[in-house]
């Protein structure tokens, strides 16, 4: 009865059998699990066995995702150079962007120097006037617009003269090329960090002709220097304007300033 009791309904009757007043009743309990304690033993060794099976496909598991991973990376390296030419050919074009920084920035500067030249002489003087004449005219006087406009126009004259126009491009082109640098030093870094593979471009490097180099070169040469020829020259007119506004406000203050106290100085030994 005993032995039937804990089998079937475990630890449960096992308590309810403690409680009640029936005599050896521990005996009997204790007596009862000695006897079935092999089934214990087994469940025991059932769980030990799950919990072992269960470490060793973890480890396994592990280890065949990293053997995986090189059987594949092999396979990469190992399959046929045609295959892999067009999945590589942005990379190849970023690693060729490293090698031709410097040159790129040697041509480009020649190429934007000449036409930056030609665009500021065009564009500088019509901007500056507009702007000049719509800060002055809040300002000053109706009286003084006339006589201020041919200042303004004689001002500009001299400081657009070749000393002036000599050094404000060997500053444009220090600001241009240190701009460049940095645009172009953290666009390759950025991509340079994502997408290189070290094995893969060497093997695919030995396999470029000079020719193929040179003809990337130019092209690459070509479209940058045709997009960031109008950015760049639209931030210099800005810088340019703002600082000559500035200069031009002041000496057009104090030349007002000076004739306008010895007019009035003539007018007064006139009357008196």
């Amino acid at each position: 009865m005993v032995v039937q009791n804990y089998a079937q309904n475990g630890s449960n009757n096992c308590l309810k059998l403690l409680k009640t007043d029936v005599p050896n009743s521990c005996q009997k309990l204790f007596k009862a699990i000695f006897q079935n304690s092999y089934r214990l033993f087994d469940r025991l060794i059932a769980r030990l066995i799950e919990r072992l099976i269960e470490m060793l496909i973890d480890r396994l598991t592990e280890r065949l995702i990293d053997r995986l991973i090189e059987m594949q990376t092999e396979r990469l390296i190992e399959m046929p150079s045609d295959r892999l030419t067009e999945r590589l050919i942005d990379r190849l074009i970023e690693m060729l962007i490293e090698m031709l920084i410097e040159r790129l920035i040697e041509m480009l500067s020649d190429r934007l120097t000449e036409r930056l030249i030609d665009r500021l002489i065009e564009m500088l003087i019509e901007m500056l006037i507009e702007r000049l004449i719509e800060m002055l005219i809040d300002r000053l006087t109706e009286r003084l617009i006339d006589r201020l406009i041919e200042m303004l126009i004689e001002r500009l004259i001299e400081m657009l003269s070749d000393r002036l126009t000599e050094r404000l491009i060997d500053r444009l082109i220090e600001m241009l090329i240190e701009r460049l640098i940095e645009m172009l030093s953290d666009r390759l870094i950025e991509m340079l960090s994502d997408r290189l593979i070290e094995m893969l471009i060497e093997r695919l490097i030995e396999m470029l002709s000079d020719r193929l180099i040179e003809m990337l070169i130019e092209r690459l040469i070509e479209m940058l220097s045709n997009r960031l020829t109008e950015r760049l020259i639209d931030r210099l007119i800005e810088m340019l304007i703002e600082m000559l506004i500035e200069r031009l406000i002041e000496i057009l203050i104090d030349r007002l300033t000076e004739r306008l106290i010895a007019r009035l100085i003539v007018l007064v030994d006139f009357k008196f």
